[in-house]
């Protein structure tokens, strides 16, 4: 997929990164802008929606905002952490 300016098309996707002693399994949560990789992370010990929304509020939509650059769509793999 293509996008012609900043913000047209994010890609969202967690990650499993490792397992942490005392902490348990940890996710990355990874928003990747497709017309210039600029890209965003969020840690997190859940793969659950509220930590794949986390990052989507508190990151990057502000910084969207705070630019002025609206942001068009945001393409996941429809999984679970997507679906609540």
């Amino acid at each position: 997929m293509e996008s012609g300016r900043p913000g047209d098309l994010l890609a969202q996707e967690p990650f499993y990164v490792g397992q942490l002693k005392g902490v348990g399994k940890v996710y990355l949560h990874a928003v990747v802008d497709t017309y210039g990789s600029y890209a965003f992370g969020f840690l997190h010990t859940s793969k659950q929606p509220e930590a794949a929304v986390a990052v989507l509020h508190n990151d990057v939509l502000p910084f969207y905002q705070e630019k002025e650059i609206p942001v068009s769509a945001v393409l996941t793999d429809n999984g679970r952490e997507f679906c609540g």
